[in-house]
């Protein structure tokens, strides 16, 4: 990240768990909050880490998000169950509902919970890697607003799917896949969009279904899945799991928090959380995913300068560097998180 400089952790989740509690959210569910920011921010996943604090304050302050509302249990047979998040802050219930599948997992093995009227939980990696941390397979999901259209469609219908995939790896960090459906973000769009940037070609369409590369069209049109035909297909399939089994609107009814603050996301999610020890010893499965991700690594290079690398390896050295010489903050950030501070009267960071 250029033009930043480095925070400690430590110092940033007081400024951020501060800021929270001011804003009347209770002191539990302000640090839930702040530790699933900052693990993204350590993850390298900087659009969904601190840089986005201001984007929930706002939907706090115009009313989108309930952030002192607790998730229920609405339904439920042995390791499957559905969950009502009522509107709350979904970078805590999203840490609450994968801890319950974490523990569930422990008795049954496995734990699958899907669940509706969420709002956004930010990265998925950083729940995901929950269950990786506890020795475990983790995989989450979130159903966002309509972004792409079904493959040979002209209107929206179908959401990015962001999707994360953990596992335990012996003596390393974990294996963590963490993507969207989608060949660009909304983040990227508005960062072109403030940068005056053209976006990359076959990326984005704009309001009438054409391809475009102006930001601003594509905002208010819709983005281009990876791997064409494929890419809409899977993120109907992670939709399956975390609107139609939830009950949940559908993702053309879904509001975006950035347009419409006022409103929730109002989007489902499903979290797995799987048990190894189910079927091998307790160490077995991390100590085959360090023999499974060392015959990844084995592969020759084609340059020498980039080596073969699995999901993770990347983000472990992020995660490391940031743990040890702390978290790269922008000067944008920094200066909007003094006009926080003022507005809140809080300490600056």
């Amino acid at each position: 990240m250029t033009d930043s400089i480095r925070i400690e952790e430590a110092t940033l989740e007081t400024f951020i768990v501060d800021v929270f509690t001011r804003m009347q959210v209770k002191d539990s569910i302000s640090r839930l909050a702040a530790r699933s920011l900052l693990d993204a921010s350590l993850l390298g996943i900087d659009s969904h880490g601190i840089e986005s604090l201001d984007m929930y304050l706002t939907h706090i302050k115009d009313g989108g998000l309930i952030p002192n509302i607790e998730p229920t249990k609405v339904a439920g047979c042995g390791s499957v169950e559905l969950w009502d998040m009522q509107h709350g802050m979904g970078l805590a219930d999203a840490r609450k509902i994968m801890e319950h599948a974490i523990a569930a997992a422990k008795d049954n093995g496995i734990h699958f919970a899907t669940c509706r009227n969420a709002n956004h939980l930010g990265a998925c990696g950083v729940y995901a890697k929950m269950a990786a941390d506890a020795g475990m397979i983790g995989i989450v999901s979130q159903q966002t607003l309509a972004l792409m259209s079904p493959w040979g469609g002209r209107d929206a219908r179908i959401g990015a799917s962001p999707f994360a995939f953990a596992a335990a790896v012996e003596n390393g960090f974990p294996f963590i896949f963490d993507a969207g459906m989608a060949a660009i973000t909304r983040h990227q769009i508005k960062t072109c969009r403030r940068d005056g940037r053209p976006l990359p070609e076959g990326v984005a369409l704009d309001a009438q279904g054409e391809p475009t590369q102006d930001p601003n069209e594509a905002w208010s049109g819709q983005l281009m899945p990876i791997g064409a035909h494929k890419g809409v297909g899977l993120a109907m399939v992670f939709e399956v799991l975390s609107c139609v089994l939830a009950g949940n609107r559908m993702s053309n009814s879904i509001a975006s928090i950035v347009d419409n603050s006022d409103q929730s996301a109002g989007s489902g999610i499903f979290v797995i959380a799987i048990d190894p020890a189910a079927l091998m010893p307790s160490n077995g499965f991390a100590k085959r995913m360090r023999e499974y991700v060392d015959y990844i690594e084995s592969s020759s290079p084609r340059d020498p300068a980039d080596l073969p690398r699995y999901p993770g390896h990347r983000e472990g050295d992020i995660w490391r560097d940031r743990k040890q010489n702390g978290i790269p903050v922008s000067a944008d950030t920094l200066q909007r998180f003094g006009e926080i501070a003022i507005k809140l009267k809080e300490k600056e960071v």
